[in-house]
């Protein structure tokens, strides 16, 4: 049987790895998004949250608006991403880039394509996709994403330390209510 010293001390490592994950380059990333707003349709909770996971064949879609803080966000290597930029009639209004670079359409730029709505496609996602996507209309800013693609090893590390931290603050709470 473990004792509580044992205890505490796992959850302080556990907590201690999250933190050093978290951290890059000096700064510290956060992954706070706004909670979503809930609505009641036909006697169900719908959730109206930005973010839709669906799966298409075998095909991870992932669906995402650009916001005007450019929060961030983890994506699994090898998903299908949708950037949506808000009040955009047609695509010839919309430009997207990525770390400042505008992105062009071109026969090497295969896996982008913006349709018809103005809407980025990215298909298969790769660690190169990494950073600030942005999109302007007419030349004027409109919103941004922080993308982080993570393997599927670094989603469940990342997973596994936050249910980890989180048990470490949950815990005595408990304990002291008992």
């Amino acid at each position: 049987m473990f004792s509580l010293r044992a205890v505490v001390l796992l959850l302080l490592f556990a907590l201690f790895v999250h933190c050093k994950l978290e951290v890059e380059g000096g700064k510290r990333k956060t992954t706070t998004t706004p909670r979503p707003k809930l609505k009641r349709a036909k006697d169900k909770l719908a959730s109206t949250k930005r973010t839709l996971l669906s799966y298409i064949g075998k095909k991870r879609m992932v669906t995402r608006n650009t916001t005007g803080d450019g929060s961030l966000d983890r994506i699994l290597y090898g998903s299908m991403l949708q950037l949506h930029c808000d009040n955009v009639l047609a695509a010839s209004e919309v430009e997207w880039s990525l770390d400042g670079v505008k992105i062009r359409s071109s026969f090497s730029n295969w896996r982008m394509e913006v349709t018809e709505r103005g809407v980025l496609e990215i298909w298969p996602i790769i660690f190169n996709d990494t950073g600030r996507w942005e999109c302007t209309v007419k030349g004027r800013y409109k919103g941004a994403l922080e993308i982080q693609v993570l393997s599927m090893n670094e989603a469940y590390r990342l997973g596994v330390t936050g249910y980890f931290t989180t048990s470490a603050f949950f815990l005595p709470i408990l304990a002291v209510g008992i």
